[in-house]
């Protein structure tokens, strides 16, 4: 479909033949194993179960990751629009606390703006329910939403989004520096990611193209 929308007449079953042709297979995840179900933290509930939003800064999810760069260990934090999939802001830094999670979420509401009453979304890890960083989604407008314990497909777009980071982006590189790893990993995020990755869910356009189409329809 990538091919098509570029002008290239093609099918699927030619594509498989080529690739067989070349020794090519595409790449899988791997699987993350399964975990036990536990209790929601009583402080805060679930407030995307079940919600489609209907356009741009009305659910924003958010989750960290690590890898190593140098021989050091990494922590990305990253902050996506439900509706778009578009990554709206993301950090990455040594330590795994805080600040790292409130300067994504930082990058995000100072490119984006959004209005009363947005969501944001994670797990419950302990940076998240940090009492400073709750308070500060509040004093944002904005309304904490978390999953449930050992449930990750409560955040199912997320940890997609983070599988795809790691096969497209981190899994092929080798980043010797944290430099090296920031440098690499904004190109992928802000160039490739959010202006052309094409997504399946999203009519097999990137994140800036789906939403680029709501705001002319909807103008």
């Amino acid at each position: 479909l990538a091919l098509v929308s570029e002008g290239v007449s093609v099918s699927e079953h030619h594509v498989r033949k080529l690739m067989r042709e070349h020794g090519l297979l595409a790449r899988r995840p791997r699987s993350k194993g399964c975990t036990r179900a536990g209790v929601r933290d009583v402080r805060c509930g679930n407030l995307v179960k079940n919600v489609c939003p209907q356009g741009p800064d009305m659910v924003w999810v958010a989750d960290t990751t690590q890898f190593f760069a140098g021989g050091a260990r990494l922590y990305l934090s990253v902050v996506m629009d439900l509706f778009s999939r578009q990554v709206v802001g993301w950090s990455l830094s040594r330590r795994n606390d805080e600040d790292l999670v409130r300067r994504s979420l930082c990058k995000a509401l100072e490119s984006r703006h959004p209005g009363s009453g947005w969501i944001h979304h994670s797990d419950q890890g302990s940076t998240y329910l940090a009492k400073g960083y709750v308070g500060f989604i509040r004093s944002m407008g904005g309304r904490q939403s978390v999953s449930a314990p050992g449930r990750p497909q409560d955040n199912a777009h997320m940890e997609s989004f983070m599988r795809t980071l790691k096969l497209d982006e981190v899994d092929r590189n080798r980043y010797e520096s944290f430099a090296e790893a920031h440098a690499s990993l904004q190109t992928y995020i802000e160039s490739i990611y959010n202006k052309e990755r094409l997504h399946s869910s999203l009519g097999y356009k990137s994140p800036e193209q789906f939403e680029s189409r709501f705001y002319g329809e909807t103008r």
